[in-house]
């Protein structure tokens, strides 16, 4: 019991104890895999002498044991580290921070002890699987069931950047319950960030059960799964989103704005006449005008808008957080950059976009499809009413063509 207060009183590290008045119930709870230490009196109500250590020895060798005895006798002492004892202590004879120590040490040699049969297991064979497992493509870590490190080979020890003497006999970093769903980053010499999947297996080594965690390189598969990712959601003239790209973020952020109700703007752009540009000047410069566009919504709006081609000549923006104040705002910002991308382009032309706005309100909410409804009808009134007014040769202080004669109004 006063043994028990010391530890417990200990701030520096966190004990777990367990006491048994029997050998029988003691040996009932010694599960290796769950005890650290076992504290031993020799005179037991049901055992005494050598006989007792004998039978926790047998119960499990790789716990290790210190005997704790009223006995200061040489003799006892020594037979009992030959039995198999990893410490003697003598009742009354020593100070908190002795026997604290005398534990602690006890706990860590066992920890090395282990890591070294685990090497001598590996190393048997002729070193066959030594050899395979130090040469393995992906990382290896052993560790025990109480998630201590045994052993780690070559490409480990490089992706985790540690060795040996840091690894070995500590911890290790990520639990074992967590590691099949963990993709750990590492940064190699160069300085750049490498992913590795991490996968975990058990079996049994030096006569226990170990786990054996592998670190597969990752790093070139999910580049080229966000490769397949930009061919799928990107357009590849403007690289910016494309149908299905626009479709799936909108969706996420709509789900995101119901939630909180917050509003949000869906723009809609056509560029106007371009079929003029592509008959006059060829589909290299229509191209063009297609990659000007988005380079002038993407200065328009903010790095959280999702910026889309819809196909063609036509765009789409969702304007995130954003209200019916901000519409006119939005609006002049875009033609001051249209206006003032277009004077320093050396371009043969000019040409001007309409634009269709329609407002999710959070107390009245529409679907995306309607919101993307209402937002293309309004950019088509918009293009009518340019057409309307041929008589006004500037629209929004942007030149156009005129769709009967192909020439450009000036």
């Amino acid at each position: 019991m006063i043994l028990k207060k010391i530890l417990e009183n200990d701030n520096n590290i966190k004990f777990s104890i367990k006491i048994f008045n029997n050998l029988r119930e003691g040996l009932e709870h010694l599960d290796p895999n769950l005890v650290d230490l076992l504290i031993l009196d020799l005179n037991l109500p049901d055992s005494s002498g050598s006989e007792t250590l004998i039978m926790a020895h047998l119960k499990a060798s790789r716990v290790p044991i210190i005997i704790l005895s009223g006995i200061n006798d040489q003799k006892i002492m020594i037979d009992t580290l030959k039995i198999g004892a990893h410490d003697f202590i003598v009742k009354g004879e020593v100070d908190n921070e002795k026997i604290l120590r005398t534990i602690l040490f006890a706990i860590e040699r066992n920890k090395r002890h282990k890591a070294m049969l685990y090497a001598e297991s590996l190393e048997s064979n002729q070193g066959y699987f030594q050899n395979i497992i130090d040469n393995n493509a992906d990382g290896i870590v052993i560790v025990d069931t109480n998630n201590i490190v045994l052993y780690l080979n070559n490409f480990a020890k490089k992706v985790l950047n540690k060795t040996d003497d840091v690894m070995v006999g500590k911890t290790f970093g990520i639990k074992i319950q967590e590691i099949p769903k963990t993709v750990l980053k590492a940064i190699d010499n160069a300085g750049n960030e490498n992913l590795y999947e991490m996968g975990i297996g058990e079996t049994i080594l030096a006569e226990e059960k170990v786990h054996i965690i592998s670190l597969r390189d990752i790093t070139k598969h999910k580049k080229y799964q966000e490769k397949l990712k930009d061919l799928t959601t990107k357009d590849t003239i403007t690289k910016i989103y494309n149908i299905r790209g626009f479709k799936t973020m909108a969706y996420q952020h709509y789900k995101l704005a119901k939630r909180q109700k917050s509003s949000f703007l869906i723009f809609f752009f056509d560029i106007d006449k371009i079929k003029n540009i592509n008959d006059k000047f060829g589909h290299k410069e229509g191209d063009k005008v297609i990659k000007y566009t988005a380079e002038i919504l993407n200065k328009t709006f903010r790095e959280s808008d999702i910026i889309a081609r819809w196909g063609g000549d036509e765009f789409v923006v969702l304007a995130t957080d954003s209200s019916d104040k901000d519409i006119e705002t939005i609006k002049n910002r875009f033609n001051n950059n249209l206006k003032q991308h277009i004077e320093n382009l050396n371009i043969p032309f000019i040409f001007s976009l309409s634009i269709g706005v329609s407002i999710y309100d959070p107390e009245n909410p529409l679907s995306i499809n309607k919101l993307l409804e209402d937002a293309d009808k309004l950019m088509y009134e918009d293009k009518s009413k340019k057409k309307e007014s041929h008589k006004d040769s500037v629209i929004n202080g942007i030149k156009y063509f005129d769709d009967d004669t192909g020439q450009m109004i000036s």
